[in-house]
């Protein structure tokens, strides 16, 4: 999480949300199969809510359609 504080001025790891979910949305839309997060319920309401575009939108976008993505806790 350390190279989102050099995008973004924060006061530390507890300020770098944005940045986690805005990597796990690219990740998402690139096409990855699994993200392994800190943020579990924030990182898991970002994939619903892209999930939830992906499927509705007639667009064709790549990633995810559908179930499939994993939300992996991080030790």
């Amino acid at each position: 999480k350390s190279m989102f504080g050099k995008i973004l001025p924060d006061d530390g790891p507890q300020d770098r949300l944005t940045g986690s979910l805005a990597v796990a949305a690219w990740a998402c839309l690139s096409g990855a199969a699994v993200l392994r997060v800190h943020d579990v319920l924030e990182t898991r309401r970002l994939v619903e809510t892209l999930d939830a575009i992906l499927v509705s939108s007639a667009a064709s976008v790549p990633g995810p359609k559908g179930p499939g993505l994993r939300v992996v806790e991080a030790a």
